[in-house]
């Protein structure tokens, strides 16, 4: 994990793999080795790569219904359904899955980032007032938890969907406390 984080990401996909192999059939330990792969490709810009591994991840997750792991690897499957295939309706079905399971798992971090995600897909596709709904709900949890990064990034994509709306009166206030938080 040190070595991913320092931006030795070939080091850290070999710890991973290495990891991976000592797995054997624990489930959570191949899932949660596969998500980390997938995190690493992820952040060296690989996401058709990430995409396997949050996959593999995913279905191991699944055969011990790790929820957590379950709910992690249905978002990433999903933001990169978002991001890099711009299959929309997909990305949406996955990330409001795992919307649904983090609420029942009652982890509001993963929460609103999840919500923040689907927020952005519904802007991507036109849908300002679901966007909104979306990024609002976010908001207030990123608000509660005193995460001034997710708040300012929310505020920003808030001022988006309103300017989305031709709604131009709104845009500015958001804007200017997002400045005052960064």
């Amino acid at each position: 994990e040190k070595a991913s984080e320092g931006g030795r990401y070939k080091e850290a996909l070999s710890w991973y793999e290495k990891s991976l192999r000592l797995c054997g059939g624990n489930y959570e330990c191949v899932s949660s080795n596969h998500n980390s792969i997938g995190v690493v490709y992820e952040a060296m810009d690989d996401d058709r790569k990430a995409f396997k591994h949050y996959e593999q991840a995913l279905a191991a997750a699944r055969r011990i219904n790790h929820r957590d792991l379950i709910a992690t690897n249905l978002f990433n499957t999903g933001a990169i359904y978002y991001r890099t295939f711009n299959q929309y309706d997909k990305a949406l079905a996955l990330m409001q899955e795992s919307e649904r399971m983090f609420r029942q798992l009652g982890d509001r971090k993963s929460l609103a980032i999840v919500l923040f995600n689907e927020g952005k897909v519904y802007n991507a596709m036109g849908r300002y007032d679901k966007s909104l709904t979306l990024f609002n709900e976010s908001l207030a949890l990123n608000r509660q938890a005193k995460n001034d990064q997710g708040i300012a990034v929310t505020l920003n994509l808030i001022g988006n969907a309103y300017a989305g709306l031709g709604r131009y009166d709104k845009p500015l206030a958001y804007y200017q406390e997002a400045l005052a938080i960064n």
